[in-house]
């Protein structure tokens, strides 16, 4: 399995994306933050050694292949990027879709020392609703592999 090192989000700048986390979150100061990011371009985190990110990335691959596998299901369209078609500031990127009725896949990767798989699901939930609601994705499933060696699938609505 092949897989890039992610080194920054420099892709992200300009646009609203990832965000909505922070935009409905409770931290007030990420929240007083995220218009200068936007607006004045800040420089993006360098993510080559936070080992979570790195984790999720060469795993996405195997996590969509365990999603097809159980629940009978195969995912197109693998990293589908989208703006919205009216506020184009707005942007999202999906993980993919699952071909049987066009869902927005979300595929995690979570330590279960940190996060129980409920909290997984709470945590991502609002990612999952903006990505699906930007790419007009009905409805919206989340594929969740954890550290300890746990898989699962919760769906939501945006």
């Amino acid at each position: 399995m092949s897989a890039e090192i992610i080194t920054d989000s420099r892709e992200r700048l300009g646009f609203h994306g990832d965000s909505a986390r922070t935009i409905m979150g409770t931290n007030q100061a990420a929240l007083l933050q995220l218009p200068r990011d936007i607006c004045y371009g800040a420089q993006p985190e360098d993510l080559s050694a936070v080992l979570g990110v790195q984790l999720g990335t060469v795993s996405g691959g195997l996590n969509r292949h365990w999603y097809e596998s159980n629940a009978d299901s195969a995912v197109t369209i693998v990293k589908l990027q989208s703006h919205h078609p009216v506020q184009e500031w707005i942007a999202a990127t999906l993980d993919g879709l699952v071909d049987s009725g066009g869902a927005g896949l979300e595929a995690k990767f979570m330590l279960p020392w940190t996060f129980s798989e409920e909290a997984a699901v709470e945590k991502r939930m609002t990612q999952l609703q903006h990505n699906t609601w930007v790419a007009n994705a009905r409805p919206a499933v989340q594929s969740i592999i954890t550290g300890g060696g746990r898989w699962g699938q919760h769906w939501g609505q945006h």
